[in-house]
């Protein structure tokens, strides 16, 4: 069979130059998964998009899939995604995560994000819009499930961690 292929490969495409590309699936293992923060994979059959930090106007996004670091089979935190080609140390991004409230209500900034320092002008937006309130804390949540049988209640709460 293979030399019936190949004859007809010659024939068909006779340019040497022309050759037979694999694209391959690449899987990505992170340092947290479905047993970590990722667990609204898991419980609310959730769908997280990553996407690199530092975007790459020329990379080409290939199929890949997102693991996390348990060497688990259920530790899939992306199946089916397109990535650039990454190399150890380059960051993904998974947006809406939970912090989106916190991103409203607070000013924050860089600074906020970098490992054990909290910053000192952690405050809520009084200043930006007299307006606004911060709303009463811990709040409940009602969250429906996907299949509309039942409700899950989360409960949000807050340490003021810049006090003192």
């Amino acid at each position: 069979m293979a030399k019936e292929i190949n004859c007809a490969l010659d024939e068909y495409f006779p340019d040497p130059n022309i050759r037979n590309i694999v694209d391959t699936h690449r899987m990505y293992y992170i340092n947290d998964g479905v047993y970590g923060s990722f667990n609204c994979i898991l419980y609310d059959h959730q769908v997280v998009q990553p996407k690199p930090l530092e975007q790459a106007p020329d990379a080409v996004y290939r199929p890949s899939s997102v693991w996390g670091p348990t060497c688990d089979g259920l530790d899939q935190v992306a199946e089916n995604v397109m990535l650039p080609e990454m190399k150890v140390g380059d960051w993904l991004v998974f947006e809406d995560m939970g912090a989106s409230f916190l991103k409203d209500v607070l000013n924050l900034t860089e600074e906020h994000f970098e490992m054990l320092k909290v910053p000192a002008d952690l405050h809520p937006k009084k200043e930006m819009d007299p307006s606004f309130q911060l709303p009463e804390f811990p709040i409940k949540m009602e969250i429906p499930c996907r299949n509309g049988n039942s409700v899950k209640e989360h409960i949000l709460d807050y340490v003021n961690v810049a006090a003192e």
